[in-house]
């Protein structure tokens, strides 16, 4: 399945997109996404229609060991979580 296919969700679910990128050791070793750990952090893409604390667009936290993954790419991973796996959202605040 496909991210591109989805365009609604039902209930309190929530689709996230978590960062995945080419990490590089000091030795120039690189890392491939299969084998990095698992990011904690992503922006919101999708929101169900009972969803009351994110909001499309938002930066969240989430649990790790929650969510259904539905897509990955080389850049990407997109995982739908219930809002309550949905730890924090975070906000940037100015130096």
């Amino acid at each position: 399945m496909s991210v591109k296919n989805i365009t609604s969700l039902t209930a309190d679910r929530v689709l996230v997109e978590l960062s995945v990128g080419q990490q590089i050791t000091r030795a120039g070793i690189v890392i491939p996404p299969s084998a990095q750990e698992i990011q904690q952090h992503g922006r919101v893409c999708l929101v169900g229609p009972e969803t009351k604390n994110v909001a499309v667009g938002d930066q969240v936290l989430v649990d790790v060991h929650a969510g259904l993954e539905i897509d990955a790419t080389r850049s990407s991973r997109y995982v739908l979580y219930k809002e309550a796996d949905i730890q924090a959202v975070l906000t940037e605040t100015e130096a």
